[in-house]
C-alpha cells in the first residue's frame, strides 16, 4: 500500500515515541508516561535521529551485571519524570497517545478498553476537582502504583483489573503522598539548616578573636581562660538565649523550659541539639530544624504553644507539648519541664 506517496507533509510535529518506549510496548510490558508528554516526544525527535540502530551501550542490569543492550532500546531513568510526579496537565497530554500507541502495537481490545476506563474513572473522581492539591496528587501517585503492579501480575494467579477503582487504596496513595510531602520538606529544611550551620562556623572562625561574655556561654561549654575587654555591648544581647544577661522578668521568678531538653538552665534554645531530656531520663520528643520545632517523626508543631501564654491560632494539630505530645498544654506547664528553685535564676 502506498499511502505515503499521497500524504501530505505534516505541518506539526510528529509524535513517534522514543524506540525505549516503543520496544516496551511491542513487548506489552510496562512504559512510563513521560515518553509520551510533549517534553518526552521532542526528545524522542532528536534522540531518534541520532542513535544507530547497530550501536551497542553497557549497562547494568538489575541483578549487577553488567550486559550489551542496543543503545537505541537504552534509557538513562534518571531523566524520565515519574507518573507520580506529573501535573495533570502532562497526564493528560500521555493518556491519550499512549492509548494511540498500544493500538497501533496490536494490544488486545480488552486491555485497551480497561486502560480507558481507569483514566476516565479518575478524571470523574470528586478528588481530581479538589482544590486540596495533596488528593489530587494521592490519584496520580494511585494510578503509577497500580498500573505497575498490573503488568507485574499479568500471567499470574493474581491478575486483577484496573476498571474498576479500589476505594481504600487511593486513600492509601493520599497518606503516602503526604509523608512524601513532610520528608522532601523536612530533608529540605535540614539541608537549610547545615548550610545555615556551615556558614556561622566560617563566620565564627573569621572572628575568632572575639568571645562571648561567661555569663552567656553554655554550662556544659569548655571554660575559658580569658575575654576580650573591647567585646562591644550590642555584641551582649543574644534573643536566642532562654535568659538575657539582666534579670528575669518572668512572674514567677524562673527561666522559660527549653522547647528540646526541657531544661531551664541557660543555653541557646533556639538551636538546642539534646537528644535526651534535662534529667537524661527520656529521649527528647522535638528537635529543631533551622530555628522550627519537629517532632522526631517529622511534624512540625506550634512553637508559641509552648509559651506560658499558649498560642491563640486556629491550627489545633500543631498545639500538642514538645515534652510529653499531650494537647491539654504547653511545655512551660508540662510535668516532664525541669523545676527549678527561684534562688537558681540570676
Amino acid at each position: 500500500m502506498l499511502w505515503y506517496r499521497t500524504s501530505e507533509v505534516p505541518s506539526g510535529p510528529v509524535n513517534i515515541p522514543a524506540p525505549y518506549a516503543t520496544r516496551k510496548l511491542k513487548k506489552g510490558e510496562h512504559c512510563e508516561l513521560y515518553f509520551f508528554t510533549n517534553v518526552g516526544l521532542a526528545e524522542a525527535e532528536s534522540f531518534a535521529a541520532s542513535i544507530d540502530n547497530e550501536a551497542l551501550t553497557l549497562l547494568k542490569s538489575d541483578n549487577g551485571q553488567h550486559v550489551w543492550v542496543p543503545a537505541s532500546s537504552s534509557r538513562d531513568k534518571s531523566a524520565v519524570i515519574k507518573d507520580e510526579d506529573f501535573t495533570w496537565e502532562q497526564f493528560g497530554e500521555a493518556a491519550v497517545r499512549l492509548i494511540n500507541a498500544v493500538k497501533e502495537h496490536d494490544w488486545e481490545k480488552d486491555r485497551i478498553d480497561m486502560h480507558i476506563r481507569f483514566w476516565s474513572a479518575l478524571e470523574e473522581h470528586p478528588w481530581r476537582r479538589s482544590p486540596r492539591n495533596h488528593l489530587k496528587r494521592a490519584l496520580l501517585l494511585y494510578q503509577s502504583q497500580q498500573r505497575q503492579k498490573w503488568h507485574r501480575a499479568i500471567g499470574t494467579t493474581q491478575g486483577f483489573s484496573l476498571a474498576k477503582l479500589n476505594e481504600e487504596a487511593p486513600r492509601d496513595a493520599c497518606e503516602e503522598s503526604r509523608e512524601r510531602e513532610r520528608t522532601a520538606q523536612l530533608d529540605n529544611l535540614r539541608q537549610v539548616s547545615e548550610r545555615y550551620a556551615a556558614i556561622m562556623a566560617q563566620a565564627a572562625n573569621s572572628h575568632n578573636h572575639l568571645r562571648y561574655p561567661s555569663n552567656l556561654k553554655c554550662p556544659f561549654s569548655h571554660p575559658q581562660s580569658s575575654h576580650n575587654a573591647d567585646f562591644t555591648d550590642h555584641k551582649r544581647q543574644c534573643s536566642f538565649w532562654n535568659t538575657p544577661p539582666s534579670p528575669p522578668s518572668f512572674s514567677n521568678g524562673l527561666l522559660p523550659a527549653c522547647t528540646v531538653c526541657l531544661g531551664r538552665h541557660w543555653h541557646l534554645v533556639i538551636d538546642c541539639r539534646a537528644t535526651r531530656t534535662w534529667d537524661n531520663k527520656y529521649d527528647t520528643f522535638t528537635e529543631r530544624v533551622h530555628k522550627a520545632l519537629f517532632t522526631k517523626d517529622g511534624r512540625c508543631i506550634c512553637t508559641r504553644w509552648q509559651r506560658e501564654e499558649g498560642c491563640l491560632d486556629c491550627h489545633d494539630v500543631k498545639h500538642i507539648c514538645s515534652g510529653c505530645s499531650l494537647s491539654s498544654h504547653g511545655v512551660q506547664k508540662c510535668s516532664c519541664a525541669q523545676k527549678t528553685a527561684p534562688n537558681d535564676a540570676v
